[in-house]
This record gives structure tokens, C-alpha cells and sequence, in this order.
């Protein structure tokens, strides 16, 4: 049995929703069966994970996949990440495509900073990164503010693409 997904296109989207890239809200063009909304009205509802969720034509799709169809004609190959972290904004400024491993450089952290986490049986910090599912282990340290600056400096060398970031 042949189970293709189907996909919405550019210009189905187009005339279901206006999307305001400044925003990054989708307003209905038009009510109609399955969308829940009705002309104007913001598109759209929060999920349990903080993504904007819309329906169209009886599926769910997040918002910030419909910016990049809207925006660029086709979905991302890969993944989208929201700039500021923030799931909720899909301005399009904030978004950009990524994948799993760039993805991954804004989500929030327990340590100190981003890579740096106190080993108890060494009683060290130590620096570990990740890219492309690849670990690399830095190196351990006594003092927190050194293991700081070398997780920084790490970043620079593997996550040269995201520079700007919290990817640590």
C-alpha cells in the first residue's frame, strides 16, 4: 500500500492564510471546513510544546514550516530553528533552516554554560561539545571561569556557522 504524504503547497497556502514575515503571524483568508478560524482572525493555536500549530485542510502543520513554504516556495530539507529560542516566534528574521546538530546550539542548558558541567568524582569542570553527533571532550579544569573561556572558545572552532549563539 502506498502511504505518500501529502504536502500543502506554496500556493494552496497562499490563498488558505496571509503570513506577516515582520510578525510571523498567519491570518485567514477565508473560513472554511477544518480550519477553525474565520477571515482576519489570527491562524493558529499554541501546542503543549510551545510551537504554533495551524490546520489547514483537515492536517496540522507547525507555523514555522508554513513561513519557509510561504517565504521560499518549499518546506526545509531539514529542520528549522527559532534564532531566539523562542518556539512561538516565527518572524521570519528568527527563523532559519538547520539541522539536527545546528538545531540543537539553542536549547537551554542546567550548566554553568553551555558545554562546561561539573564531574563529582573528579571534582573538575569539564568542557564537552557536540557536532554532527560527533562528542568532542575538551578537556577538565579546576578553576570554572578557564573551563568558561575554552568551552567559548570551542564553539568558535566547531560551531563556526553559529557563532552568535549559546552553542557551546
Amino acid at each position: 500500500m502506498n502511504t505518500k504524504l501529502i504536502w500543502i503547497t506554496q500556493a494552496e497556502l497562499k490563498t488558505l492564510v496571509d503570513y506577516n514575515p515582520v510578525t510571523g503571524i498567519f491570518t485567514h483568508k477565508k473560513s472554511y471546513y477544518g480550519s477553525g478560524g474565520k477571515v482576519g482572525r489570527p491562524a493558529g493555536s499554541l501546542c503543549s510544546k510551545g510551537y504554533v500549530i495551524i490546520r489547514l485542510n483537515k492536517k496540522n502543520y507547525k507555523a514555522h514550516r508554513l513561513a519557509f513554504l510561504y517565504m521560499t516556495g518549499k518546506f526545509p530539507e531539514n529542520q528549522v530553528d527559532h534564532i531566539n529560542g523562542n518556539k512561538s516566534d516565527n518572524s521570519w528574521e528568527n527563523l532559519r533552516a538547520a539541522t539536527q546538530s545546528e538545531n540543537m546550539c539553542n536549547i537551554p542548558s542546567k550548566d554553568i554554560v553551555r558545554g562546561v558541567y561539573f564531574n563529582k568524582k573528579t571534582q573538575k569542570w569539564v568542557v564537552s561539545i557536540s557536532k554532527n553527533n560527533v562528542r568532542y571532550n575538551i578537556g577538565s579544569f579546576t578553576d570554572l571561569e578557564l573551563a568558561e573561556l575554552v568551552a567559548i572558545e570551542a564553539k568558535d572552532k566547531y560551531h563556526k556557522e553559529f557563532a552568535n549563539n549559546v552553542c557551546y
